[in-house]
């Protein structure tokens, strides 16, 4: 079924998650596009990780978004010739 060819009642329909239990078609689909924008926010963590470590005494106010691994591969580019 199409997303375009939804009809208001579609959204109630349920299905059985093992985990979950009895869950609606428009759970699913919420679900959906917060773990689309989840991968968004995390690409966005990753490209900030080379301004930050030249933030200089600002860095601090970045320390909720840091990663190390980020950081690690960035100076490994860095280094590169």
């Amino acid at each position: 079924m199409a997303l375009q060819n939804l009809q208001d009642g579609d959204l109630a329909r349920t299905v059985q998650h093992p985990q979950f239990g009895t869950v609606t078609l428009a759970r699913m689909l919420h679900t959906w596009a917060a773990h689309d924008l989840m991968h968004t926010v995390q690409g966005e963590r990753v490209l900030m990780q080379p301004f930050m470590l030249g933030c200089g005494p600002w860095r601090v106010f970045f320390r909720d978004y840091e990663m190390s691994v980020a950081k690690n591969i960035f100076w490994l580019l860095r280094s590169k010739p």
